[in-house]
């Protein structure tokens, strides 16, 4: 709750885990550009866009853009379900290292 009050979004955790271990294909991420990688791995930390612009030295809008392009490519409806995909492929990685 106190989250949400400090206009923080809040997931439910059990919730979180089971969209993380839902089946994505870990060669969907290779269909990635270099830099939409690097957007997509700054999404997983929880980046803004404009502070992922300024890391990555480049403007707002190509951020968003880049985000498009990704969405488009793993059929997404926005940034809480590439951090999911990203989190599941992450944890798939470490599984069979």
């Amino acid at each position: 709750m106190k989250s949400v009050h400090q206009g923080q979004k809040w997931i439910d955790p059990d919730l979180l885990r089971q969209f993380a271990l839902a089946e994505r294909s870990p060669q969907t991420m290779c269909n990635l550009t270099s830099r939409e990688a690097d957007v997509a791995h700054l999404i997983l930390r929880g980046w803004h866009n404009k502070q992922i612009a300024r890391e990555l030295h480049l403007s707002e809008g190509t951020v968003k853009m880049h985000l498009h392009h990704i969405y488009e490519k793993f059929r997404l409806s926005g940034r809480t379900q590439l951090a999911l995909s990203m989190a599941s492929v992450s944890a798939r990685k470490l599984l069979d290292h």
